[in-house]
């Protein structure tokens, strides 16, 4: 299992409040391929879901299969702006990755 720090970040939302770790979290796991999802696909991204609203705004823990897919959803978004909290939450889901 691994636990995601859920802080908050300098990145506003669309409501003009400070978004999240989650919340970053929620939009690259509700980004679609370019072909759309099959259901195993789908599936495995609720469960991610799931955890985050779970976590409500406290820390997300995830089994090690749901976070390596996180991680790599997260390796390959394609953020349309560079941000220091965006590649902070990288680093941390890096080093989480190299945990036990």
């Amino acid at each position: 299992m691994k636990t995601i720090i859920n802080k908050e970040v300098k990145i506003k939302g669309q409501d003009d409040k400070l978004m999240l770790r989650s919340n970053l979290l929620n939009i690259v796991t509700n980004n679609p391929p370019e072909r759309g999802l099959a259901i195993a696909a789908m599936k495995e991204r609720m469960k991610i879901l799931e955890a985050i609203e779970k976590a409500d705004k406290g820390d997300i823990t995830l089994e090690d299969a749901e976070f390596n897919t996180l991680k790599r959803l997260y390796d390959e978004y394609g953020w349309l702006t560079p941000h220091k909290d965006i590649i902070e939450l990288a680093d941390h889901l890096d080093e989480l990755s190299k945990t036990k």
